[in-house]
């Protein structure tokens, strides 16, 4: 029983350690390096992606093509640094990580950061919503106490008993 729990442990912990490349053997001999530098671009990531890569490759024997990689990027993040991007990924409470060039990411970033303001408000109205249903909560039964020692409930009320039913003659 233990040792199955030993084995299953090593086997996720080697299924982690292989996710950490960012791409197979067969990946980085059929790429199409302009084409990963554009998505890698389109996605926002900085520049070290394309090392992450190259390890990977390494590994297997393949080189990156820098050029046609850089060519790809440059061309993603262009998509990737227009103001409605920019929006998206502040209104979401995503990260902006400095990748834009400097003629676009003025516009990115107010974008960005307009997207950033409101995600912050609206984080802060649920945490405040959260906050004062726990309130309730705790006061409703705080509230409930006092009702009960102010005043007596209606069990401890006494009734005039009723003899018979309200539709028969007494």
């Amino acid at each position: 029983m233990k040792a199955q729990g030993i084995v299953a442990a090593m086997l996720l912990i080697i299924a982690g350690l292989s996710g950490c490349a960012t791409m197979s053997g067969d990946e980085c001999l059929t790429s199409d390096w302009a084409a990963i530098g554009y998505e890698d671009g389109a996605r926002g990531y900085t520049s070290d992606r394309l090392s992450q890569h190259r390890k990977a490759c390494a590994k297997h024997g393949v080189t990156v093509d820098f050029a046609a990689y850089r060519d790809g990027r440059e061309q993603g993040l262009e998509e990737y640094c227009q103001p409605g991007r920019g929006f998206d990924i502040g209104v979401n409470g995503g990260r902006y990580n400095g990748v834009c060039s400097v003629d676009l990411e003025a516009d990115f970033l107010d974008a960005y950061n307009a997207g950033y303001h409101l995600y912050s408000l609206r984080s802060n109205v649920s945490r405040t919503r959260r906050r004062q249903s726990t309130q309730r909560k705790t006061s409703w039964s705080a509230s409930e106490r006092r009702y009960a020692i102010k005043r007596p409930s209606w069990s401890m009320v006494t009734r005039p008993r009723r003899t018979g039913c309200c539709c028969s003659p007494t």
